[in-house]
């Protein structure tokens, strides 16, 4: 079979790599299948480019498979509509976050014939095997599969996690692209290193913050793979591709404090000269103890990244994000004691904040005198807990989705201020902080990657602008650091 892979437009090429469809490749690369990845992204193609339908219909795929996050949602259905106009007769899937969360909705694109829900690396080979077959029985007996019948009913089958991620396969690097990534500057800094690849150590998250899709997506039990083959993984990166910095893209990585402990021991006998690591997702504090911040700093993390998302205990009760004004001092000093930079994660206008409750995050922050801070507008992300109250009060649709992440360009305020002026908020908080301690920008330089730094102050300053002359009321920002993978 010809197959096509399709990794959407909407973020640029520094934020983004195509893991989940690098497993995928790697489950099916030896059945004899002809198969391409079509990264918009990183060739600098949307779905109406030339060079985009020209290389598609040269391809003439059998199967057409794209993976999308709530915010690429809508660039993948333009992608798949486009491409359907090319080769009609191809069988169209989707998987990944979005259509797994809200399947009903992405179903209603109208341009798929199947869904693939959850993690898909044992049932993407197994679809494809039954689909060459014309087995239709098979399919529809898949774990994780949804589609609608012709008359109408509905097969939705529940997803499966496997807890030996090991034999979940390997990223395959190459096809994905790493090098044509780098080259075009993923995830590039002002400052540090500049050959960068993400990985996951874990999956799962036992916590449900109101906010987030992590327990959703990948089931509350955490589990995770060994520590011989993340060693074995970034001793390959390291020695191959000349990567010098691993993003661990982990929602929990630190949950199991035996197994992280392990693997940062791991690493560090590795001996690997000039090699950094970072969480970029962050730690629970709860998690955390004097050994653990010890052994990142000897495994070469500089900087350890928290998640407070509020400054107020009430707000943070609103989100169901359970820690406490002091554990937060608390670990904020036993980070910095272990000689790492502590950067801090908030989000701003979370339904049911207050224009206090903001202005007591904002003080916070100078507070605690973090390194590095982001300031994220809240995003509605399909699924959650937060998500689906918006929904009953009406102030969302179900099929609503957030587009821009990395400047929140439209992301509407849910609590009766306009949206500019929380725009001019966070860039008055930025500009006070760096101005007063302007030496804590090289740690920023370090840390935030250049084009979405760029694009993030950038446009925070132009809406601040416009909020300060009454021309801009539609919010415009989502600074910095988390983008997602």
């Amino acid at each position: 079979m010809r197959i096509a892979f399709i990794w959407p437009h909407t973020n640029t090429h520094y934020q983004t790599l195509p893991l989940s469809i690098g497993l995928l490749y790697s489950a099916i690369k030896n059945e004899g299948h002809d198969v391409r990845l079509f990264n918009l992204p990183v060739e600098g193609w949307r779905a109406d480019s030339p060079q985009f339908h020209d290389a598609i219909e040269n391809f003439q795929p059998d199967l057409v498979a794209v993976s999308a996050w709530a915010i690429s949602f809508k660039s993948a259905v333009a992608a798949v509509s486009a491409t359907r106009k090319l080769v009609p007769n191809a069988t169209y899937i989707v998987g990944g976050n979005y259509p797994t969360l809200s399947p009903d909705q992405a179903w209603e694109a109208g341009c798929f014939d199947y869904i693939l829900m959850g993690e898909c690396e044992r049932t993407f080979p197994e679809f494809v095997r039954l689909l060459r077959a014309r087995d239709q029985a098979g399919i529809s007996a898949l774990p994780g599969i949804y589609f609608r019948q012709p008359d109408g009913s509905v097969v939705r089958n529940r997803n499966v996690f496997h807890d030996d991620l090991d034999n979940s396969g390997r990223v395959d690097w190459e096809f994905i692209g790493l090098e044509r990534a780098i080259d075009r500057g993923y995830m590039r800094t002002v400052l540090g290193p500049r050959r960068k690849a993400p990985m996951f150590a874990t999956r799962g998250c036992e916590y449900a913050c109101n906010f987030c899709t992590a327990p959703l997506m990948n089931g509350q039990a955490l589990r995770h793979y060994s520590v011989d083959y993340l060693t074995t993984e970034i001793r390959m990166l390291y020695e191959t591709y000349g990567v010098r910095m691993i993003y661990l893209m982990d929602d929990n990585a630190t949950q199991d404090r035996d197994f992280f402990k392990s693997l940062c021991r791991g690493i560090i006998d590795l001996g690997l000269p000039d090699f950094t690591l970072e969480l970029y997702r962050g730690v629970r504090l709860e998690n955390l103890d004097a050994e653990m911040v010890a052994l990142m700093k000897r495994a070469g993390f500089n900087a350890l990244t928290i998640a407070p998302e509020s400054g107020s205990e009430r707000v943070r009760k609103l989100m169901r994000k359970d820690m406490e004004t002091d554990d937060i001092r608390r670990a904020t000093k036993m980070i910095r004691d272990a000689g790492l930079s502590v950067q801090a994660y908030f989000i701003i206008g979370y339904p049911g904040e207050t224009a206090d409750e903001r202005q007591e995050t904002y003080r916070f922050i100078e507070d605690l005198d973090f390194d590095v801070f982001s300031l994220h507008k809240y995003m509605a992300l399909p699924g959650t807990a937060a998500f689906r109250k918006l929904v009953k009060l009406r102030k969302i649709s179900k099929d609503h989705t957030d587009e821009s992440h990395l400047i929140g360009e439209g992301l509407p305020n849910y609590n009766g201020d306009l949206p500019a002026d929380i725009d001019r908020e966070i860039f008055q908080t930025y500009a006070r902080f760096y101005l007063r301690r302007p030496w804590k920008i090289a740690q920023l330089l370090h840390m935030a990657s250049a084009g979405g730094l760029w694009r993030s102050l950038s446009g925070t300053a132009r809406a601040a602008l416009l909020a300060a002359t009454g021309r801009g009321n539609a919010g415009s920002y989502l600074p910095s650091i988390r983008e997602p993978m």
